[in-house]
């Protein structure tokens, strides 16, 4: 049982610490905290300044290339206009090739019809001189005849031949006019494509950027209301330390209230320091009391640990520091948690039962660097 005592009392002097350190250590740890998130917010507002230039750049190329684009279309309506041109001239070509197609033949006809007529002609005069030897007057005549023939075969083939000639040249522009005309449809087409593909991959990287600019927006702000926060903590930190070391310089040291504490709670003594228990000694006193009456701090300082420990129950201790504490048990509700500051006198538990023989009690113990010392000498007489 004494093991189980001095561990009680190692484990309650580790959770215990004075309160200056307590709150200047908060307040060192609020400033690192901040100076963390401003270093994130530094960060932050970097990666957001390089990004806004990012979205400012993807806009300006976006709008270089809707200009593209527009000068596209406007290329476009010149193209049809152009294609359209084509498409006349082609028209106009396919109806000359129609008709010097047509002529020619037509001239083709003709230069048959002269070629099977001189045939004819010169056939039917050598029969009939073979037939009549002595008809040598018409040879001149059928000399003539047959020049005139001659010139009009000539002509009729000079004709054909500069028709030809025509047709092959028209149909030489039809297919040239044609293949140029695909071409640029083509390569319009082509164009109007790759521009339509930046459009979209510009568009895509430019919703891709807004959305990690909004997502990184959300968490400035969110760092900078943390950093509010942390501004705000550390400024009431600061003058609730400033508080604690006035009121420390003017409040007089505990170890000077011996025989001046204020009693807890009214009662009758029950068990005095040093009497004895089952396993061991009283290192506090035990005083009756009505159950749930409100125990009272006996002096001004800060709350240190609030939970059940094992041998006194529901335990509130404060701390005075100089290395001072004092210790209720046995309490049936507490009304402080550790970190609060409590007033001389100012209510922090109400009063319960150590156990079922022995019911209605407060516990009071005091605490000099962890050691045991008789709460008799202290507390005012009455």
């Amino acid at each position: 049982m004494k093991t189980k005592n001095l561990l009680r009392f190692t484990v309650l002097c580790l959770c215990f610490c004075p309160a200056l350190v307590w709150a200047e250590n908060t307040l060192q740890t609020t400033q690192k905290k901040l100076k963390t998130i401003q270093q994130s917010i530094n960060t932050l507002n970097q990666t957001l300044t390089v990004k806004s230039d990012t979205e400012k750049h993807v806009l300006s190329q976006l709008d270089n290339l809707n200009q593209n684009l527009t000068r596209l279309n406007e290329g476009l309506l010149s193209t049809e206009q152009l294609i359209k041109q084509h498409q006349e001239s082609i028209t106009k070509t396919q109806l000359e090739r129609r008709q010097i197609k047509a002529k020619l033949s037509e001239q083709q006809y003709k230069l048959s019809r002269l070629f099977r007529s001189f045939y004819q002609n010169q056939r039917f005069e050598t029969l009939k001189l073979i037939a009549n030897p002595n008809s040598f007057q018409h040879l001149a005549k059928n000399r003539h005849i047959h020049q005139y023939f001659l010139s009009l075969r000539q002509n009729a083939i000079k004709t054909l031949n500069i028709t030809l000639s025509q047709f092959q040249t028209l149909e030489q522009r039809y297919q040239n006019e044609m293949s140029l005309f695909q071409q640029r449809q083509a390569l319009f087409a082509q164009q109007q494509q790759q521009l339509k593909t930046k459009q979209q991959d510009f568009l895509a990287q430019l919703k891709q950027t807004k959305g990690h600019l909004l997502k990184e927006h959300q968490q400035l702000s969110s760092l900078r209301k943390n950093e509010a926060k942390l501004v705000k903590l550390i400024t009431h930190l600061e003058h609730t330390l400033q508080d604690v070391k006035e009121d420390s310089q003017k409040q007089t040291p505990f170890s000077q209230t011996k025989t001046k504490l204020l009693w807890p709670v009214k009662g009758r003594v029950k068990h005095k320091f040093n009497d004895k228990r089952r396993y061991s000694k009283w290192d506090g006193i035990v005083i009756s009391t009505p159950l749930a009456s409100p125990i009272k701090a006996s002096y001004r300082g800060q709350v240190v640990y609030a939970n059940p420990l094992k041998g006194l129950g529901m335990l509130l201790i404060i701390d005075h520091g100089e290395g001072y504490m004092s210790l209720y048990g046995f309490n049936q509700r507490l009304n402080k948690i550790r970190g609060d500051w409590v007033e001389t006198n100012e209510t922090i538990a109400f009063s319960g039962h150590r156990n079922e023989q022995e019911k209605n009690v407060l516990y009071f113990g005091l605490r000099l660097d962890g050691q045991p010392i008789n709460p008799a000498n202290w507390l005012k007489a009455r």
